[in-house]
């Protein structure tokens, strides 16, 4: 057995690879499609690629192979999710709300092709404007390239949550050393939520992917500050624009204090502009994306939160299944036939309010202030540790369980971490901020478990990454225990000093 840190990650890789090849042509087989096997290989080009770009030369072998194995454990998981749902007669379909982004997504390419439907085209795309995000765009272009199947655009899906265990590890490495990174790496590859959520046709591999580039843009740029950074960092948050707004909200101001910290720490006066250039693009975006409410008067943001947590008491979770849409994969009429759309009979289109922002105007601040002191406890506690393991009461919270130990564990591991490296606080800080704002919006948000599992999935990554030293630790322990190569030699690790 090889002694050298990573070198173990190869075999897995090798047989998760071969186990989606297997299980991808099946699905192609049962779609009737080659589709997916097309874009599993170009998927597994890009992120080659991708993959040699931003893992260091020397640690590029174990990067690799944590990547496509990855990459390979989610495009299997997609596979038997797609596979499954065809047989059940679903069309594909997981969740429910994976059918809308489809069929949004098919609308738009029979627009490109010159037949639309006479009321899916813009701006209105019959009251399903507000499906128009970044999501939906990347998945009609995969559907125009390669046809309608919704596994094709899964496996993009797959890709990218792969290649954010790629910035991620990368991250590690930058901050706490090559130990903290192989774990985060390793953790974050098979962490349950996040593998399903890249296993099925929803946005939030994508948002995750958002929030970690413009986390590691911000790495770069404390570790060699520079304008080119500062951009790429508030690009990242204006990715988030229409997919989560209270995501886009909490990155820019992110952004924005970490710039100021980083040139407080090691500024120098002429770099003035770096704090202006970082106070404009947060002014101008904050305007542009309709934020500016928020800020300005945050008893309407309450409010909306609010009724959002109302509203998600009553409705359907993540768990959901869809009703069944035939077969096979459904190309545009199918996927319109299926989707919760208005009527085709309508006339005009019918003015919708996009559910991902609820604008309240009649809000009292006194009123929305004291309801939100008085859910604040209960929330913080659901957000943090929900589905609580005595509180049990449907067979997908039992199966949640094991992922809830481990995600006790992180918190634990990151809370050591935090007070071990508190002298350098700069460093890690726009993970804390990041983590501590969209967590507390979560608390006064989220209203069932299931939602509460997609949304706080973007909160996965950075604490992973934020307990990674603390994870490697316990991982050496573990190994050593059983014989095994520790994650990282000692006289090899790199503190944030050393940066």
């Amino acid at each position: 057995m090889s002694s050298e840190p990573g070198s173990g990650f190869a075999k897995p890789a090798l047989g998760l690879i071969a186990l989606a090849l297997v299980l991808v042509t099946a699905a192609s087989i049962a779609d009737g499609s080659i589709g997916p096997v097309l874009v599993l290989a170009t998927a597994g080009v890009f992120l080659y690629f991708g993959t040699r770009r931003i893992a260091p030369r020397s640690e590029l072998g174990w990067v690799m192979s944590v990547a496509f194995g990855a990459f390979a454990l989610r495009s299997a998981v997609a596979a038997l999710l797609v596979m499954r749902s065809l047989a059940n007669g679903y069309g594909g379909f997981t969740t429910g709300d994976d059918i809308w982004y489809a069929s949004a997504a098919g609308h738009v390419v029979e627009y490109l092709r010159g037949t639309p439907d006479t009321l899916f085209v813009p701006p209105y795309w019959n009251g399903e404007y507000y499906l128009m995000t970044t999501y939906v765009f990347v998945e009609s272009a995969v559907f125009f390239v390669v046809g309608q199947h919704v596994l094709n655009m899964i496996l993009v899906n797959s890709m990218i949550g792969a290649f954010t265990v790629v910035l991620v590890a990368d991250m590690g490495m930058r901050m706490f050393g090559r130990g903290a990174s192989i774990a985060v790496a390793a953790v974050l590859a098979v962490y349950p939520s996040v593998v399903v959520w890249s296993a099925v046709n929803l946005r939030d591999t994508m948002m995750i992917l958002i929030v970690v580039a413009t986390l590691w843009a911000l790495l770069r740029m404390h570790e060699r500050p520079s304008l080119s950074w500062i951009l790429v960092a508030f690009l990242g948050a204006w990715a988030a624009e229409g997919l989560r707004w209270y995501v886009e909200a909490v990155l820019l101001m992110v952004a924005l204090l970490a710039v100021l910290v980083t040139f407080a720490v090691k500024g120098p006066a002429r770099r003035i502009r770096w704090p202006i250039t970082a106070a404009a693009l947060f002014v101008l975006l904050l305007v542009h994306s309709g934020l500016a409410v928020y800020v300005t008067d945050p008893a309407i943001a309450l409010g909306s939160i609010g009724d959002v947590r109302a509203a998600n008491q009553f409705g359907r979770t993540a768990f959901d299944a869809p009703p069944p849409a035939g077969t096979s994969s459904p190309g545009p009429s199918a996927i319109a036939s299926a989707s919760p759309t208005p009527s085709a009979s309508s006339s005009t289109p019918a003015p919708v309010i996009a559910p991902t922002r609820v604008l309240r105007v009649d809000v009292d601040a006194r009123t929305e202030y004291s309801r939100t002191l008085a859910h604040l406890p209960a929330g913080i506690m659901h957000t943090l540790f929900a589905p609580f393991p005595w509180a049990i009461q449907s067979a997908p919270e039992l199966a949640a369980m094991p992922e809830m130990l481990l995600w006790y564990v992180i918190l634990g591991a990151l809370l050591r971490t935090l007070w071990i490296q508190r002298r350098r606080w700069e460093w890690f800080l726009p993970e804390v901020l990041f983590l501590g704002a969209l967590l507390l919006l979560l608390s006064l948000g989220e209203g069932n478990i299931g939602t509460l599992f997609r949304h706080r999935a973007m909160a996965v990554p950075a604490a992973i990454l934020l307990a990674g030293p603390s994870l490697a630790v316990l991982g050496r322990r573990v190994l050593t225990v059983f014989g095994r190569a520790p994650l990282g030699s000692p006289n090899k690790e790199r503190s944030l000093s050393a940066l």
